[in-house]
């Protein structure tokens, strides 16, 4: 299943991959295919590129309090920074 095998890349914007990671998910539900919350921050979070290793490791250490909606605001805030960083 595409779900098990996907990867963050460093040359597509993260919010796009991350919005093609949630209809994956979309389609497990369609098929009664129930993945916890909790899980699928975990598999955002371990789908980061290298590139994104240090602050996957500050993500890890406040993933229990996160649901999907917070990890990607997190995820948006970050990759607005790294843009203006490159700017």
């Amino acid at each position: 299943m595409k779900y098990f095998e996907f990867k963050i890349l460093d040359s597509i914007p993260i919010m796009n991959q991350v919005h093609e990671l949630q209809v994956l998910i979309s389609r497990l539900r369609e098929l009664k295919v129930a993945i916890p919350e909790l899980l699928q921050v975990g598999v955002i979070i371990s789908k980061l590129s290298s590139s994104w290793n240090n602050y996957r490791k500050k993500l890890l250490h406040m993933a229990k309090n996160f649901t999907v909606e917070k990890i990607l605001r997190h995820l948006r805030i970050e990759e607005e920074t790294w843009k203006r960083d490159v700017v």
